[in-house]
């Protein structure tokens, strides 16, 4: 197989890792993912510290009906803890549509 050109790669590159500390990210999409009860929010992180920061991924699992124990609530208190801080309603579950684009919050990234 031969060379294949792809043009306009050469102004594209790595994104920048931001150094530990707090900072507001704000929600860019939500969508499902392929495995069942998933989903992954890609958010921007809002900061002056580096020029092309990189988006941060977060993943809610909801607990499956054979999961136990501590698996269970550890899921169950991960999704808990970021509807809290993104202001997202919680009345024992959450509606993926209360997740918006543009919604932030204060984090700690390392």
């Amino acid at each position: 197989m031969g060379f294949i050109p792809v043009p306009g790669s050469d102004g594209v590159g790595e994104s920048e890792v931001v150094p530990d500390g707090t900072y507001t990210i704000s929600i860019a999409d939500i969508e499902p993912t392929d495995k069942e009860n998933q989903w992954v929010i890609r958010h921007d992180v809002d900061t002056d510290v580096v020029s092309n920061a990189g988006q941060v991924w977060h993943y809610i699992t909801l607990p499956r009906e054979e999961d136990e124990g501590k698996k269970r609530d550890a899921k169950i208190l991960f999704t808990k803890r970021y509807c809290a801080a993104f202001g997202i309603p919680w009345n024992g579950g959450f509606d993926p549509d209360d997740v918006s684009p543009g919604m932030k919050a204060e984090v700690g990234l390392g």
